[in-house]
């Protein structure tokens, strides 16, 4: 059964308050709720293209009484609903500020784990830019704040796979400056 979305899904704001919410507070694994956030923000996104998206009528029957989908009904593909959905998808997929505030959750934290984290947190969002740049904006390959806050996480410059990522981060923030 595919789950149906009654009630719009928080806007790209909501989910940024509560990023910066995690950021600023004193909570225990903070990047790894802001993770988490990141990766249910993707499930929204998924979920609402894949249920608004689909032409077999068997599937999506009830569609019609979700929040918006009215519109497309009495409108066509042109009305107002299309855009509402649409604007649901894009709002609820990570941009690179997203990113970036998950990035300094992991960077205020004292786990020993937390490099490897940004480094995989930047190794997503390096690819999902690839894959996102023309279709939705505001997800950037080498976006300042992504590489400011990843600078920022690194603690020792004594050890060489630190310098060496601390030279290849700020490499690319002056290339994009």
């Amino acid at each position: 059964v595919l789950p149906k979305i009654h009630i719009p899904p928080p806007t790209e704001k909501d989910y940024l308050n509560v990023l910066r919410a995690y950021s600023i507070s004193k909570a225990k694994r903070k990047g790894q709720q802001c993770e988490a956030l990141l990766s249910n923000m993707l499930e929204v996104a998924k979920t609402a293209a894949f249920y608004y998206s689909q032409e077999d009528r068997s599937w999506t029957d009830d569609r019609v009484h979700d929040v918006g989908m009215e519109m497309i009904e009495h409108n066509g593909v042109d009305g107002e609903g299309e855009r509402r959905w649409k604007g649901w998808v894009t709002e609820s997929i990570p941009k690179s500020k997203a990113f970036s505030i998950a990035i300094k959750c992991y960077a205020g934290t004292t786990q020993t784990e937390s490099l490897e984290r940004i480094l995989l947190l930047n190794n997503i969002h390096d690819e999902f830019a690839k894959c996102c740049v023309p279709y939705i904006h505001g997800v950037y390959s080498d976006d300042p704040y992504v590489l400011f806050h990843s600078i920022k996480s690194l603690r020792n410059f004594q050890i060489d796979q630190e310098r060496e990522l601390g030279s290849k981060w700020m490499q690319k923030l002056h290339k994009f400056v």
